[in-house]
């Protein structure tokens, strides 16, 4: 199957090779999930889905494989290889999808080293801060007349490992193979597939493993055109490049795209929309996702912008998005008159200065964001039990951070009330995000309220599943504050008298409803009436922290903070 070389790069002590790409220094250890996995499988797109938020999160810290073996994938496109079934008995896997992180028994010594989807985040997260014993870098390359791939491997142990046996393996999956998958739509990705393991079954045995000196190996292997039941489409394939002790225990994992030789394909980027957050919106920052399809690294994209019948050219750039890779990216575009409805088309017209020859393009339809009288917002948040993974941010039209709350240290759950005054009129993004794209599930649900001052409710969720809920707002230009409220002495202002508070009124000002509530919403007084002077109100005395007092006077509203004792 391939032809291994051995070279050995002598580095005396702990300093950086000058021929070397792979760093002599200690560092934490990537990490691998081996997903086990068949088209027959009903639970197993929400697996995928799972994989591909870890790998948003931890970009080239995580790798994944999937493996097709086992009764699920004798459905649909065959999918199988030599090396599956062995695996699987390997990691005690009984139920699918079932995940192998690092070939380790993070569930318990005397348990399978699988594990279900639920468990994996977690488990990845915790992964991430263990030491790696070797460092690892990796480069491949395919020649497409020929294709034949050449895969270099540079290894150094930053710790002494006399005595262990150790195997270098390297794996060749291939990315976007469309076959049928239970419980998921026709046309259906398959992606991180394993197409092959160059080194066998279990690797190939470390021979040389010196703390200090970086050694490198080269392996080659002509790829046939299918595997299986499927094509071996050179575009996508990757090579995942790992050290295990013995068959197990990963001690750390790198990958590598290939660059690939006498291949021309069209000028292609196909774009893809992505979430929102909400349906109310009118930012200033359009997120969506590009496919590179040519072989070419594209530094740039320009985009026709048309927003409600208004069109206009902007330009994404300083990107970096190799051949045949996935990324993520913004669009920024000038500001637009706000409707209450909403569409904007995004069109790619050209790539690295060159015309795109397949066309692409995204909508987004919106509604108007929430309308906001006044400039105060307070604030109710309640996080799980990783408030190290919760934040809250209030960004402006143009996607800015103007204020941002966590993440938190300790253990949770982590409660917050605070008061937001939002200077200037205009747009804003009231966010709330889970760091690991898994939601504010961990043991107790996180919650957040989030409510004006002058009593408008703007948001709310008990149970935060997603990795982002966004609240679009309209500060107006006439908004008012606690200060504009209170005036200079001629208008309303409050003075406390026991466990409540007068309303002092020398305008006589016809004051037709107080209304006075918690930070939690609960009204602890809320009255009609028609008054031209001082009110007086009492509040109950079994309550304490800030409330909000809302006045009614001519048509107008104003709102003013009080701490209660």
């Amino acid at each position: 199957m391939f032809a291994a070389g051995l070279t050995a790069l002598f580095v005396p002590g702990l300093c950086s090779p000058v021929s070397a790409q792979v760093s002599t220094q200690p560092q934490k250890r990537n990490v691998l999930l081996e997903e086990f996995t068949g088209a027959g499988c009903g639970n197993c797109p929400d697996g995928a889905a799972v994989i591909a938020s870890i790998k948003e999160v931890c970009g080239h810290a995580f790798h994944s494989i999937a493996i097709h073996a086992g009764p699920y994938a004798e459905t649909g496109t065959d999918l199988k290889t030599p090396f599956g079934d062995s695996l699987v008995l390997e990691c005690g896997v009984d139920g699918y999808p079932a995940g192998a992180i690092n070939r380790y028994p993070y569930m318990g010594e005397n348990l399978p080293l699988n594990m279900s989807r639920g468990y994996w985040v977690k488990t990845v997260k915790a992964a991430l801060q263990e030491d790696a014993p070797v460092n690892l870098y990796a480069s491949a390359s395919i020649d497409a007349d020929t294709r034949e791939l050449t895969v270099e491997v540079e290894y150094c142990y930053t710790q002494a490992v006399a005595g262990e046996t150790h195997n270098l393996n390297v794996a060749l999956i291939q990315n976007h193979i469309s076959g049928y998958q239970n419980q998921a739509p026709a046309g259906y990705l398959h992606e991180h597939v394993l197409r092959d393991l160059l080194t066998g079954q279990w690797g190939e045995p470390l021979t040389e493993m010196t703390q200090g000196t970086v050694y490198k190996k080269t392996y080659t292997e002509t790829l046939p055109e299918t595997i299986g039941g499927a094509e071996l489409d050179i575009r996508n394939v990757e090579v995942v490049v790992f050290v295990t002790k013995g068959r197990r225990e990963v001690q750390n994992v790198t990958a590598a795209k290939p660059a690939i030789s006498n291949l021309a394909d069209p000028v292609h980027v196909g774009i893809s929309s992505r979430d929102l957050g909400s349906s109310r919106y009118g930012l200033n920052v359009f997120p969506f996702s590009a496919r590179s399809y040519f072989n070419d690294t594209v530094r740039e994209m320009e985009f026709s912008v048309d927003i409600n019948g208004q069109a206009q050219t902007v330009k994404v750039e300083n990107i970096l998005l190799p051949p045949y890779s996935d990324g993520i990216f913004s669009l920024q575009v000038p500001a637009y008159p706000i409707q209450a409805s909403n569409q904007a088309i995004l069109q790619l017209v050209s790539v690295n200065g060159k015309a795109v020859e397949v066309p692409s393009s995204v909508s987004y339809d919106f509604t108007e964001p929430i309308a906001c009288s006044v400039k105060e917002i307070y604030l109710e948040m309640k996080t799980d039990q990783c408030p190290d993974e919760t934040v809250f941010t209030l960004r402006d039209a143009d996607g800015q951070v103007v204020e941002q709350i966590g993440p938190f240290d300790g253990p949770g759950p982590v409660s917050v009330a605070d008061t937001l005054v939002i200077e200037e009129p205009g747009i804003y993004a009231l966010e709330f995000s889970d760091l690991w794209l898994d939601g504010w599930q961990e043991g107790n649900k996180g919650t957040y309220k989030v409510k004006a001052a002058d009593g408008k409710l703007l948001g709310q969720n008990y149970s935060v599943t997603g990795n982002l809920e966004r609240i679009v707002i309209a500060v107006s230009e006439d908004a008012s504050s606690e200060e504009a409220a209170q005036g200079n002495g001629k208008e309303l202002s409050l003075a406390r008298q026991g466990h409540g508070f007068r309303i002092l009124n020398p305008a006589s000002l016809p004051i037709e409803r107080v209304s006075v509530y918690g930070i939690d919403g609960k009204y602890l007084f809320d009255q009609a009436m028609n008054v031209r002077g001082d009110v007086q109100v009492s509040l109950p005395q079994a309550r304490s922290g800030l409330a909000i007092v809302r006045v009614i006077h001519e048509n107008s509203a104003s709102v003013f903070k009080l701490i209660l004792p």
